[in-house]
């Protein structure tokens, strides 16, 4: 065998070595960034419990909500609203408008970076919770519905309709979801279906969990209609269990 045949040799098996090597190091590196954008959630959603315990206890007790005849005011405190107000009839999109509930507890300058996600894809100051056509809030955490309407709306009998929520009706709080990761950016569409996600209770905690281990929602019948998802149409709402 001439040299340059066995150079050629020694090349092709460093290659399929370098392959391998490639091939094991990948998914262990992969798994690793997704472990740590997972934790950077579950810190997002840890701090956005605490603002939200503190609007609680400014607010006599009462969870965020926003009447559907007030518009919804983009701009921070000590900012005219002019151009950033949006009406809206409908008190359920509180789930994706939530910052703008959270202005005068969470000033944005100091928290927006916690509404954008674990892997932000917008970073634009002025308006950081404005998606990028400016006509709804960018964030990929959602404020649980059931935090918006009586618990009859997730019951056969009573009065459905949406109406602010007092702390202390949350029956099981360990176990009632009040905020989540929705859109998990961080990962492909894919892999979203084999990663869980990380979700803040309503005693504050936060735990990655798969959708499968949570209560199978059901039908809020102020909703007629809309189609059902995970820890927004709980079983009783907030005297209800998600996990």
């Amino acid at each position: 065998m001439n040299q340059r045949a066995f150079t050629l040799i020694e090349l092709l098996v460093s290659i399929g070595v370098l392959a391998i090597l490639i091939g094991i190091l990948l998914p262990a590196l992969s798994a690793t960034r997704t472990n740590a954008f997972e934790i950077k959630a579950m810190s997002q959603l840890r701090d956005l419990g605490l603002t939200l315990e503190l609007y609680t206890q400014q607010s006599k007790n009462f969870y965020p909500w926003h009447s559907p005849d007030e518009p919804y005011n983009y701009s921070p405190p000590n900012q005219p609203p002019t151009g950033n107000l949006t009406s809206s009839d409908d008190p359920w999109t509180l789930r994706t408008l939530w910052p703008t509930t959270l202005h005068d507890v969470a000033p944005w300058s100091e928290h927006y970076l916690n509404w954008l996600g674990a892997n932000p894809s917008q970073t634009d100051s002025s308006a950081p919770w404005r998606s990028e056509s400016g006509s709804s809030v960018y964030s990929p955490y959602q404020y649980s519905n059931s935090f918006v309407g009586d618990p009859t709306c997730w019951l056969a009998n009573g009065l459905a309709r949406s109406r602010p929520v007092r702390h202390h009706e949350v029956r099981f709080p360990s176990s009632k979801a009040l905020m989540f990761d929705l859109s998990r950016n961080y990962l492909t569409r894919v892999n979203r279906v084999k990663f869980p996600r990380a979700v803040l209770a309503s005693d504050s905690s936060v735990k990655m969990r798969f959708d499968t281990d949570s209560s199978i929602p059901t039908q809020n019948r102020a909703r007629p209609g809309a189609s059902l998802q995970f820890y927004h149409d709980t079983p009783g709402g907030v005297v209800g269990r998600d996990f």
